[in-house]
C-alpha cells in the first residue's frame, strides 16, 4: 500500500515539473519568436530584451516561492495554483498586446511569479 502511494507522489511530482517546464518553454518561444517580429527589435535588441526578462521573470520566481508556500499552507493549495495560473496568463496577454520592451518586462515578472508559485 506505501509503495502504490509513493509512485503516486512521484507522478504528481513528475507532472508538476512537466507543467513548470512547459511554462517556461512557452515564455522562451513567446520571447524569441515574438519579440523580433511583435516589436520589430533588431537582433541585438531582441538578445538584450530576452535576457533582461528573463532574469527578471527567474528572480521574480524565486521571490515568490517562501511567500507562495505560506499562503498555500493557510488556504490551501487550489486557491492558490488558480489563482498563480490566471496571474501568469495575464503575464503572457501583457507581453502579447505590449507596445514596448517595458510592458513586456512587467509581463514576463508576473509570468515569473507564476512560474515562483508552482514551486
Amino acid at each position: 500500500m506505501k509503495e502504490a502511494e509513493s509512485h503516486a507522489e512521484e507522478d504528481k511530482k513528475r507532472r508538476e515539473l512537466v507543467d513548470l517546464m512547459g511554462g517556461a518553454s512557452l515564455l522562451n518561444f513567446v520571447l524569441i519568436a515574438y519579440l523580433p517580429d511583435g516589436l520589430g527589435l533588431s537582433r541585438e535588441e531582441t538578445s538584450g530584451a530576452f535576457l533582461m526578462m528573463l532574469a527578471v521573470a527567474t528572480l521574480v520566481s524565486l521571490i515568490a516561492i517562501v511567500p507562495a508556500a505560506r499562503i498555500s499552507d493557510r488556504i490551501g493549495r487550489k486557491p492558490v495554483i488558480y489563482a498563480c495560473t490566471a496571474i501568469g496568463a495575464f503575464g503572457l496577454f501583457l507581453i502579447a498586446i505590449s507596445p514596448g520592451v517595458p510592458l513586456a518586462v512587467v509581463g514576463a515578472a508576473l509570468f515569473g511569479a507564476s512560474q515562483g508559485t508552482f514551486l
